[in-house]
């Protein structure tokens, strides 16, 4: 390890040791032992780069090796990382969708930074910055347009009015925002349930838990819900959602470390078991909490998952400082749901596969649409599209309306829709 110590400065070797603890002593040997080998070949052979810019790519390789999703921080960076882990970002209070490739603003937050600079529904986002938004997957435009507290960023613009051809540039400065557990929480005609987690925050499980119970008073036939995208790290949220299906105390998951000793165990909390089923919407974004809240229903009684594999991202990380004022944030614990039997870094695969295309992992769920639609069902209004049908024609319309091009949630309905005619709960 001499040679290791010729560039401790740079925080190599206090990356190295801590690998050695961190791995346990048995694996600790078979990874640390190419290493030392590179690191005396490159003091034998007076290899010339060892400028701090090598070390940390050196760095950055260790870690992404062992944690894909790992990364060496800065302390503004660890912030702004473990804070969106709590459902707080700095954006520009925008709700996007993607159709045809394009970025459309479906929805401007009241009193958002965008609707201080005029920013309104509807129009395109065909900039953001320097880059260009057409052809992105929607998850890395929004990665783009969130940033540092206070900083700027510069939107180009295009309107939809014909009378407004040129785009336009504006300058938003991002700001503190709060994501809320749920998006949307309703209740359709056809008395099925559908909730939207955004992620599993603190009080989310009660939250998605107690609203579930309340659907029970409602006699709904079943609920959906959805945790496309949905992250979180409260895995304590899990238990109390998964008690709405257990009448008796059971593991959920272990909690273990590096040498696969259970550090904890966590079991079903006490609850009310609900009376239908539960269909549960997962993508390749499901991760964190929320993914292994779709792990834990997946062996529940009850629930159906429906979509694509979730991220295989199944893990609880730690900040360690490094010499360099950098911060190693990495996997130091791993989760291993009760009865599910897959492999570190795998996603938890559906009952139900949908395949996707890429632009279609991001869902346009065309809520105002939705809202309006909804709402016309309980209106006597004669001018309404849907005067002169029966009222479970105008669910049955309404609930088209709703759904749109989603086939993930098409899927779910029609499963649900099926088991109420079937008369099976």
């Amino acid at each position: 390890m001499n040679q290791a110590r010729n560039i401790a400065g740079y925080g190599c070797l206090g990356l190295t040791l801590w690998l050695a603890s961190a791995v346990g002593a048995g694996a600790s040997d078979a990874l640390l032992g190419p290493v030392e080998d590179v690191i005396k070949m490159v003091g034998e052979k007076g290899v010339i780069a060892r400028d701090d810019a090598t070390a940390f790519k050196i760095q950055e390789a260790v870690v992404k090796t062992l944690d894909p999703h790992g990364a060496i921080l800065t302390p503004d960076q660890l912030d702004r990382r473990q804070e969106e882990e709590k459902g707080v970002f700095f954006g520009v209070g925008l709700t996007l969708t993607l159709k045809n490739k394009k970025v459309s603003i479906v929805e401007v937050a009241k009193d958002g930074p965008a609707a201080a600079v005029g920013v309104k529904t509807g129009w395109i986002v065909e900039k953001i910055g320097d880059t260009a938004t057409e052809g992105l997957e929607l998850k890395n435009v929004v990665n783009l347009l969130r940033g540092g507290k206070g900083e700027p960023v510069k939107l180009t613009l295009r309107s939809t009015d014909e009378k407004e051809p040129v785009p336009r540039e504006v300058s938003v400065t991002r700001s503190a925002i709060q994501m809320p557990v749920t998006g949307m929480m309703e209740l359709w005609p056809q008395q099925i349930g559908y909730i939207k987690v955004n992620g599993l925050y603190d009080q989310s499980g009660v939250q998605i838990a107690e609203q579930l119970k309340r659907w029970i008073d409602e006699k709904a036939v079943g609920a959906i819900i959805d945790v496309r995208g949905a992250n979180g790290i409260n895995v304590d949220a899990v238990a109390d959602v998964a008690g709405v299906l257990s009448r008796t105390p059971a593991p959920l998951f272990a909690i273990k470390d590096g040498n696969n000793q259970v550090v904890r165990s966590v079991a079903v909390k006490s609850g009310t078991p609900l009376t239908y089923p539960l269909m549960i919407l997962v993508d390749r974004y499901t991760s964190g909490a929320a993914e292994i809240m779709a792990g834990v229903l997946k062996e529940s009684k009850g629930a159906m998952l429906i979509g694509e594999s979730t991220a295989g991202d199944r893990v609880l990380r730690e900040a360690m400082p490094l010499s360099s004022n950098r911060w190693l944030y990495v996997a130091t614990r791993r989760i291993e749901i009760a009865g599910l039997a897959i492999k570190d870094g795998e996603g938890v695969p559906p009952h139900v596969q949908v395949t996707l295309k890429p632009e279609e992992s991001i869902l346009d769920k065309k809520e105002a649409k939705t809202r309006d639609s909804i709402k016309s069902l309980k209106s006597d209004d004669d001018s309404s599209p849907f005067s002169g049908l029966s009222d479970p024609e105008k669910a049955d319309k309404a609930l088209i309306a709703r759904i749109g091009d989603d086939v993930v949630l098409r899927r779910a309905t029609d499963i649900l829709l099926g088991l109420k005619a079937l008369g099976i709960r």
